[in-house]
């Protein structure tokens, strides 16, 4: 099958964008705030993206269902590189920081 180019580095990299934005989240200003959504942005359209060239290779290569494949790809991109460890890493800095300002760090 044809390559997807989404997968590879550097571009795969996009995908994780948005905890970039979560870690910085703390540290952002109301000029510098537009960082975060924008970090989720990006994320959420490398995975339409990524989503969409799978489908078509996948859908030409093996001659079946261009949604299935897309909606194959949607839900496990935006699981594993989008809501998960966005969650994860927003709780993680939630609790260092909130740990952090107790402490008077």
């Amino acid at each position: 099958p044809p390559l997807n180019i989404w997968r590879l580095p550097p571009l795969r990299y996009l995908g994780y964008i948005n905890e970039l934005g979560e870690t910085l989240k703390p540290h952002l200003t109301p000029k510098t705030q537009p960082i975060y959504p924008a970090s989720y942005l990006a994320a959420t359209a490398y995975v339409i993206t990524d989503s969409y060239t799978h489908a078509n290779i996948e859908s030409e290569s093996k001659g079946s269902s261009w949604s299935v494949h897309f909606m194959d790809g949607f839900t496990w991109q935006i699981f594993a590189s989008v809501l998960i460890p966005g969650l994860i890493i927003n709780r993680t800095v939630a609790g260092v920081t909130g740990m952090g300002l107790r402490r008077g760090w």
